[in-house]
Order: structure tokens, then C-alpha cells, then sequence
């Protein structure tokens, strides 16, 4: 899909598959994973709304979306494993994307 590249960095860097981070788990790794992907895809692809990415992953409702966006957002503020985490995979991100 639009995203396989996206999703592929992401499971490099966190050892997450797609299908576990598109799934329903709630597990916290899990999910603050897919936040993160989420919160990536929204910077990334600025033109998706929280609908589209949400159907992307496990059909998520858009407020879910956004609170895990927001989430992320406020987390990247205090957590520094994070947000070294969230900067390397911009700079992968941008490199596939070609904007590097």
C-alpha cells in the first residue's frame, strides 16, 4: 500500500510486524508503536486524514487517531529513548522518501 515503506522501517526499528501494529493489541509496546507510526504517517503524509490513517490501522476511529498522535506528541517532551527513537526514524523516513 501507500505506506509499505513506511511500515517497513518501522518493523526494522522496533521489531514490531505490520500485522501486529495494524492490529487490536493493546499491549503497551505494541501500542505506543503504532503511535508512533501514526504520529509519523500524519508528519509524512500531511494530505492523509485521521480517517485515512485510521482505516489503516485495524479500521481505528479518527479520535483514537489524533489522542495517539497527541499522545506521542507530549511523550517526544519527555521521554529521551523516545524521541531518539521518533528522530532516527525521520531521518530513515526522509531517505526513503527521497528528502534527504
Amino acid at each position: 500500500g501507500a505506506l509499505a515503506r513506511e511500515d517497513f522501517a518501522l518493523e526494522d526499528h522496533f521489531g514490531v510486524s505490520r500485522i501486529a501494529m495494524a492490529g487490536e493489541t493493546r499491549r503497551r509496546f505494541i501500542s505506543q508503536t503504532r503511535k508512533v507510526a501514526m504520529f509519523l504517517v500524519r508528519e509524512f503524509c500531511p494530505h492523509m486524514s485521521y480517517n485515512s490513517i485510521g482505516r489503516h490501522f485495524a479500521d481505528r476511529d479518527p479520535t483514537t487517531v489524533l489522542a495517539g498522535i497527541k499522545s506521542i506528541e507530549g511523550i517526544i517532551q519527555t521521554d529521551p529513548a523516545v524521541a531518539k527513537a521518533v528522530k532516527e526514524l525521520r531521518g530513515q523516513l526522509s531517505h526513503l522518501r527521497g528528502w534527504a
